[in-house]
């Protein structure tokens, strides 16, 4: 068994000082991203491969996809959650880079001391998982789809090597309107919102035929459908993180009957607090 403590954690989780903040624009898209963000990122990939994680063979065996079930999609690839409780430290590093790009005020990052009331509850908002697409991996259940992210932030941290694919960003198309996010749709009328919840209904959500559909297909990403087209692609480099608003419609950028190594990335989410849901 393989033991590591807080200090050995803090380390691996360690990042470049001095990082550069890269903007990018298109429209009112805007994310940014950062190169060699750790300081040890083999040390980290090495880390987190030691969590379990089922492959697609077990799950189909061990009956944990719910084939019956009437849901949204499915996620892509192999996730594995990690517990906020490894990281909590490293949450201090995600709200300053949040605050130093604006996304949230500096208020909210007053103190790095867990113990203050206002730090704890916002390094409690952050979720982690690693997600795992093989040159093996499938489509399934509308999975290489454009989506939205149920959170306020999402962090994607890129951990392999001599992967080509990336983050692809859509627009979803209603007649001659284009809308890159959730927040341009609420601009909208009352009809059209509705329009557009049908749609997304119609073509996303799984009825009761397409439920029953147990086909996979090796995992491609879309380029345009009748829904949406693609306007913005950012590329998978070693040691690199994405942020970006999670209400942009994405979808990995992946190609797994081109691809021969795979595609490995640390995931992590800034939720809503229940009063901003509400």
């Amino acid at each position: 068994m393989i033991k590591i403590n807080q200090h050995d954690l803090s380390k691996i989780l360690e990042v470049n000082e001095n990082y550069q903040i890269e903007e990018h624009h298109n429209g009112n898209l805007f994310y940014i991203t950062i190169d060699d963000f750790f300081k040890n990122p083999d040390d980290l990939v090495d880390f987190l491969v030691k969590f379990p994680a089922d492959n697609f063979e077990d799950a189909l065996n061990n009956n944990l996809f719910d084939f019956e079930s009437n849901s949204y999609q499915s996620p892509p690839g192999i996730q594995q959650i990690i517990h906020p409780q490894y990281f909590q430290c490293f949450a201090s590093t995600l709200l300053e880079i949040l605050c130093d790009c604006n996304y949230l005020p500096n208020t909210e990052n007053k103190s790095d001391d867990l113990n203050d009331g206002i730090h704890f509850n916002q390094v409690r908002k952050f979720s982690y998982y690693t997600n795992c697409i093989s040159s093996k991996s499938v489509s399934f259940r509308k999975n290489n789809l454009p989506h939205i992210d149920q959170s306020r932030f999402t962090f994607n941290f890129h951990l392999s090597k001599n992967v080509t694919s990336g983050l692809n960003f859509y627009k979803l198309k209603l007649k001659e309107k284009r809308f890159s996010n959730i927040k341009s749709i609420m601009e909208e009328s009352n009809e059209e919102k509705n329009t557009i919840k049908n749609l997304l209904n119609d073509n996303l959500s799984l009825n009761e035929e397409s439920a029953k559909d147990h086909r996979v297909e090796p995992f491609k990403s879309i380029e345009e459908n009748d829904l949406f087209v693609l306007y913005e692609q950012c590329d998978f480099k070693f040691n690199r993180l994405v942020l970006y608003e999670s209400d942009y419609w994405h979808s990995i950028n992946h190609d797994s009957t081109v691809e021969s190594n795979p595609r490995y990335s640390l995931v992590s989410t800034y939720n809503y607090s229940q009063d901003e849901i509400t």
